[in-house]
């Protein structure tokens, strides 16, 4: 019986000691909980939406330019379609006239010979008969050429329509370029002060995170104005 009781009091003797130990030891082991400012939070849950707004818009812009560059090169293919097919056939009616011109100029070319015999033979009768077929062959071949003229295809109109196009697509280009370029120089900004706003939440100094969280915000709102501009111009 003694014994018994000699063991539970050096078990309970061990189990103070342990107690006690461990509340001495807890205030090292165990870090206090950082209460982060309401107005920090506030501003990190800004720039989140923030983010997410200029990722919509930005998506957005990306889709409408995808189709931009859709429609330019469809109808820019169509022009060239249509270039290619005149050029064909100017091509066709420049073989034609160049066989008719041949014939013309051999076919003058007897007459003339055909005159001059006549007028050395002094055979006015025949002469003035070949006079005339000759004018006649000059009237015809003149109406020929007019002909073919008339059917060329103008390829200069096609070619004023893809300059157009081109210069549409160019005019958006120099429109934006402004806007790309601020959104650029922002963006190099927004990097330099995250870095700053992470080692003041590290170090605690709140308010200078504060101070930082605000800028970013201010130039993130810029910079997704500006994806509003963009939109509305090349919408």
């Amino acid at each position: 019986m003694k014994k018994l009781v000699s063991t539970i009091l050096i078990l309970g003797i061990m189990t103070f000691s342990g107690i006690s130990a461990l509340a001495e030891s807890a205030p090292e082991n165990v870090k206090e909980k950082v209460q982060i400012p309401e107005n920090v939070i506030e501003l990190r849950d800004d720039i989140k939406d923030m983010n997410e707004n200029i990722k919509i818009t930005r998506d957005s812009i990306k889709d409408i330019r995808d189709s931009e560059k859709d429609s330019f090169k469809s109808q820019a293919d169509e022009i060239k379609s249509r270039i290619d097919a005149k050029k064909e056939s100017n091509k066709a009616l420049k073989d034609e006239f160049s066989t008719t011109r041949d014939s013309f100029n051999t076919l003058r070319t007897e007459l003339t010979q055909q005159v001059k015999d006549a007028k050395e033979a002094e055979d006015k009768e025949k002469l003035a008969s070949l006079i005339e077929e000759k004018k006649a062959t000059v009237n015809q071949f003149q109406t020929q050429k007019t002909d073919v003229l008339s059917r060329k295809a103008n390829i200069e109109d096609e070619k004023l329509l893809f300059q157009d196009l081109k210069s549409q697509c160019k005019n958006h280009k120099d429109e934006i370029k402004p806007y790309l370029e601020a959104i650029k120089e922002r963006h190099s900004m927004v990097k330099s002060l995250r870095e700053d706003a992470k080692t003041a939440m590290s170090s605690q100094d709140f308010e200078s995170a504060a101070n930082l969280l605000s800028q970013i915000l201010e130039l993130k709102e810029q910079t997704y104005n500006d994806l509003l501009t963009i939109k509305s111009i090349i919408e």
